[in-house]
């Protein structure tokens, strides 16, 4: 065997023999305690588990979405080297809560010298989370974590990351909408349509009256004449009458009827474009205090704050229905209330904005802000802060 040889053999062993003694000694140091009565198995694990974090520096996983982290239930990690981070883990919007931990190890790694973490999933409510993180179950909570006032009291909140706020969705109304080949008679009212006709007619009568006795184009048969007159006046719609008309009074009247032609048609031409380029489905439910009243049911997310909103609103708890990911949304929604569906989901913006984008835009909508919150953002224990510097 060569030198070089000899030297890349011994590059490979050496690191395997010091942690084999290096674990040999923690071992038997912990199995010395026990015998001794200082320490238990749980304080062995946690050494073993100490050496292994620092041996291989916050082994958490940079690619690993919430799917795929370890349950908090199961993690080891040495507390006083490494901080738990815990990560809700959801049904629906997972999206988000990857999101966030990508936004998370972005701002860790611009700190010169960020702490060593470890995230793990946590299954239960986010007024759960937040509540182990302020008893120190958790260093930290990273997810769609928002801020009230409430949480506010008994943890810490970075800066929001993400506007938010609390909105309706429901069902939109489409059976008022008009059929798109009579869209062209909504922009006036029938009134006003039989008041524009019967006016044509009237002018046209008058120009008659009025050019008759000296005019001979509107001389003839009574159809002929009534033919005549009544073109004229329709044809002033578009200014291209071909009719002569000779009297002084007969072109006064037919200069303040073509005003009245024009402003009526540029009114016109605005409220039909208004109706064919904005939006024209209407909410069928006008707010929160309307589903109240009525005693409807309303939904919404699994383990949000929401559900404590609701109650103070003066909803019931056997009106409330929970739901744990957007399909059900849209199954509850189209059911309503009378066959044990909802008549609306209340909910966080940004999660019915994301929803509305997943090709539900036709057939849902979103109503109006019902309350404002700071924002989503990450949870620490007050007294993380001071712990990390």
């Amino acid at each position: 065997m060569g030198d070089r040889t000899r030297s890349r053999f011994a590059a490979v062993v050496a690191p395997l023999i010091i942690i084999i003694i290096l674990l040999a000694a923690t071992r038997g140091a912990s199995a010395a305690a026990r015998r001794a009565g200082v320490v238990d198995d749980e304080t062995s694990r946690s050494s073993a588990a100490y050496l292994m974090a620092a041996l291989h520096a916050c082994g958490s996983r940079r690619d690993a979405t919430i799917d795929q982290l370890p349950k908090c239930a199961e993690a080891t990690v040495p507390r006083r080297s490494v901080k738990l981070i815990a990560v809700p883990r959801k049904y629906a919007f997972k999206d988000f809560v990857n999101v966030a931990i990508d936004i998370f190890r972005a701002a860790m790694d611009k700190l010169q010298s960020p702490p060593c973490y470890e995230l793990c999933a946590f299954n239960g409510t986010y007024d759960e989370l937040v509540r182990n993180v302020s008893e120190r179950v958790f260093d930290g909570a990273v997810g769609d974590v928002t801020i009230t006032d409430d949480r506010a009291r008994i943890v810490d909140f970075t800066m929001p990351y993400a506007p938010s706020g609390v909105s309706l969705l429901v069902l939109a109304d489409n059976d008022s909408k008009p059929p798109i080949q009579w869209i062209f008679l909504k922009p006036l009212t029938k009134e006003l349509w039989l008041t524009t006709v019967g006016f044509f007619f009237f002018t046209g009568f008058v120009v008659w009256v009025i050019e008759w006795p000296r005019n001979p184009v509107y001389q003839g048969s009574s159809v002929a004449q009534f033919t005549t007159a009544s073109y004229f006046a329709f044809s002033t719609l578009t200014f291209s009458h071909g009719q002569i008309i000779r009297s002084p009074l007969s072109k006064v009247v037919v200069v303040i009827w073509c005003f009245a032609v024009l402003v009526l048609v540029q009114s016109y031409t605005a409220n039909l474009s208004s109706m064919l380029t904005a939006k024209r489905l209407r909410p069928s439910v006008t707010g929160l205090d309307q589903l109240v009243s009525n005693g409807d049911n309303i939904g919404y997310q699994e383990g949000a704050f929401v559900r404590s909103f609701l109650r103070n609103k003066g909803a019931k708890d056997d009106k409330l229905r929970t739901f744990k990911n957007q399909t059900g949304f849209a199954e509850a929604l189209r059911k309503g209330s009378k066959k044990d569906g909802v008549s609306a989901i209340v909910d966080e913006i940004p999660y019915l904005s994301y929803f509305l984008s997943d090709k539900n835009n036709k057939e849902f909508e979103m109503g109006e802000r019902l309350y404002k919150t700071p924002g989503l953002a990450f949870v620490s224990s007050l007294l993380l802060y001071s712990s990390v510097q």
